[in-house]
């Protein structure tokens, strides 16, 4: 803050006298040398070591009150933004750290369905087995009822009939049954495999699901805006200064022209 002609009394509105920081190791606590420099007059206000104090502890609680430190702030992560650094900076660290817990979630989701895939595959792979030995057992049945049927041809005219048309009878009971068998099979390894493409989908979905999440976690920022106590507000430089000009004599026309730009 630079307040120039001090009023002896009245209200300082801090606000209306920002000025640029200045590093305090340009000042000067030695006066020039008073042959070569001239020093204006304080103003009445700047005279009063009871109102330059009062208006040190006016500055404060008027920092006190109003100064706020506006910081990027992200709940998910509890991360804070450092206020000296790009916003692009917290975001690309945010979006890291999003990336890396979307990974760990992937992860889990990968071992999950893996596990159930790779026991769906197991169970079709034995139906499959299944399936082949039942189409064996079939075409063995087939040649067996038209061998049995060739012996009851031939056994009705010896004789044999009722042992000939019994064994005809079992025969063709086993061939349906081997029969059922394989439809039962074929019913079991369809329905296998929708359920692997089910799974699929579902798997898909997940990964869809877990990624937009993460996505929109990442954006998820927020302000917060953090106010100072008074015990952490120090001045560092306070107090009655004189901002150098210089005084030129142009074509005999005095100028004042500020030594600083």
């Amino acid at each position: 803050f630079h307040v120039p002609d001090l009023m002896p009394s009245g209200l300082v509105h801090w606000d209306e006298h920002v000025a640029p920081v200045v590093d305090s190791r340009q000042l000067s606590r030695e006066p020039f040398n008073a042959n070569i420099a001239i020093y204006q007059e304080p103003s009445a206000g700047l005279i009063d070591p009871k109102r330059v104090k009062a208006l040190r502890n006016d500055v404060t609680d008027f920092l006190y009150n109003t100064a706020r430190l506006i910081i990027p702030y992200h709940k998910t992560f509890k991360t804070y933004g450092d206020p000296d650094t790009d916003m692009s900076d917290f975001q690309a660290r945010v979006t890291q750290q999003a990336r890396e817990a979307r990974d760990d979630e992937m992860d889990k989701l990968n071992t999950k369905y893996g596990g159930a895939m790779d026991r769906l595959e197991e169970k079709l792979r034995r139906k499959e087995r299944e399936l082949e030995a039942e189409r064996i057992e079939i075409r063995d049945r087939k040649r067996e009822s038209l061998y049995t049927t060739g012996e009851a041809v031939l056994s009705i005219f010896k004789g044999r009939t009722n042992y000939t048309l019994s064994r005809m009878s079992r025969t063709n009971r086993y061939k349906r049954q081997t029969e059922a068998d394989i439809q039962e099979s074929h019913d079991v390894i369809s329905e296998l495999e929708r359920e692997m493409v089910d799974l699929e989908a579902e798997y898909e979905q997940k990964l869809n699901d877990v990624n937009q999440k993460w996505v929109n976690i990442a954006a998820d920022i927020e302000e917060q805006t953090i106010t100072p106590y008074k015990k952490d507000i120090a001045v560092d430089v306070y107090g009655v200064g004189w901002v150098p000009h210089y005084y030129v004599n142009t074509g005999g026309q005095p100028l004042i022209v500020p030594a600083f730009g």
